[in-house]
């Protein structure tokens, strides 16, 4: 399966050039070394920004760093997007060892360890310790401003080396954002490629729940995505190696990264449940990827409706945890807050907590705030203060089904 999130393990090619000070321009081949396997790329150098071309589970995705805006753009031309993170966004330094360099070299040791050639070029190696214990090591070129290897000293062959380099200035364009590619704002908005198996679900049966179902390997049902209902899937009687999933789709597309979704066949999982609103899918697709399982699926109520500013909704509460989906749908800046009542009377914020948590900002269609969320008093009141928005709320069992 292909992994939009791929593209965070090619952000480690940022903290090639962040804090370094840059030479006129180079270019050349990238190898991104894991394990066993090299994957070979392309490298852009341009004063203080560079770009690197490299393949992600099949796909080609394109990083460019400005060092003077401190920013990494990263491109998908399968998609014709593009998103802008800060170099030191947590998704950036938690998915990539070389901006980890940077990270952990303002909380370790640095040593040098005398001179190697690399690349036909003489280089400085610096190690990077911590607590004592060696961590990383890098190659660093006087001639070229830039380090040609940087390594990881505690995984095996993992890091990256730059070969070919060819001190030649890349052409300008390289590093504009192409004219027909569309900002996202947040990894979410990537479309998922669509599994090998989408184009048959035009043709599968439909299952409306409630409903009981023996299923085996490939097999698979479409279930309606019903406003104001959440859907909850159990298994019973599955093999050992059953994998069954519940995928929302919309537009041909799933919304979300297959493997990341739970397993309901797996022995010993109680449910699980999918609370995509009729904004963010338009059908469910329930498969069997291997093994055997009776699926049991059923509808649970929940309050969803478009909201604008003014609008309120009033949710009646137990002592079950909220769930809530909340998605701009206003091409811009939106919000809305969120209040608790016992018997019509205030909750006060010394039992509920800082009202500050309980407002909401969106600044760009499609944003999307899901929470689960404990609840107090015997109502909840939602006011969407700017914008439109789509709102889904409701209580649901934790375990039982």
């Amino acid at each position: 399966m292909k992994s939009r999130m791929g593209f965070f393990s090619v952000l480690l090619l940022c903290g090639l050039l962040t804090g370094i000070a840059q030479g006129e321009g180079f270019q050349g081949e990238l190898l991104t070394i894991d394990g066993k396997d090299t994957t070979v790329g392309q490298i852009y150098v341009l004063g203080d920004v560079y770009r690197t071309d490299v393949v992600s589970d099949g796909d080609l995705i394109q990083v460019v760093v400005n060092q003077a805006e401190n920013t990494a753009r990263v491109q998908i031309p399968r998609e014709h997007v593009y998103l802008v993170l800060p170099l030191d966004d947590h998704m950036v330094l938690m998915n990539e060892p070389f901006q980890g360099w940077l990270y952990t070299a303002s909380r370790g040791e640095v040593r040098t360890e005398g001179q190697e050639s690399v690349a036909g070029y003489d280089c400085r190696k610096e190690v990077l310790s911590m607590s004592g214990q060696d961590f990383m090591a890098r190659w660093y070129s006087e001639a070229l401003a830039f380090p040609v290897r940087i390594v990881h000293l505690m995984s095996e062959n993992r890091g990256v080396e730059l070969r070919g380099i060819r001190e030649e200035t890349p052409d300008a364009a390289l590093f504009a954002v192409p004219r027909d590619y569309t900002l996202i704002h947040d990894p979410r908005q990537i479309p998922v490629e669509p599994p090998e198996w989408a184009p048959r679900i035009p043709d599968l049966s439909v299952e409306t729940p409630p409903f009981e179902k023996p299923m085996q390997a490939d097999q698979m049902v479409r279930i309606p995505v019903v406003e104001g209902k959440s859907l909850v899937v159990r298994s019973h009687g599955s093999t050992e190696n059953a994998d069954a999933r519940v995928v929302p789709f919309k537009d041909g597309r799933p919304t979300k990264e297959i493997g990341m979704i739970n397993n309901f066949g797996a022995q010993g999982t109680a449910k699980v449940t999918r609370n995509e609103s009729t904004a963010e899918a338009d059908v469910f697709v329930l498969r069997v990827f291997t093994g055997e399982t009776t699926a049991e699926a059923k509808y649970v109520d929940m309050s969803e409706r478009d909201m604008t500013a003014g609008d309120t909704l009033r949710v009646p509460l137990d002592d079950r945890h909220i769930e809530f989906r909340i998605l701009n749908l206003t091409d811009g800046d939106a919000g809305c807050s969120y209040d608790y009542y016992l018997d019509g009377q205030l909750v006060s914020d010394d039992e509920a907590g800082p009202a500050k948590y309980r407002q909401l900002a969106f600044t760009y269609s499609g944003e999307l705030v899901a929470k689960t969320i404990r609840a107090f008093g015997n109502e909840m009141v939602l006011v969407v203060t700017g914008g439109r928005l789509h709102v889904k709320i409701g209580q649901l069992d934790t375990f039982t089904f």
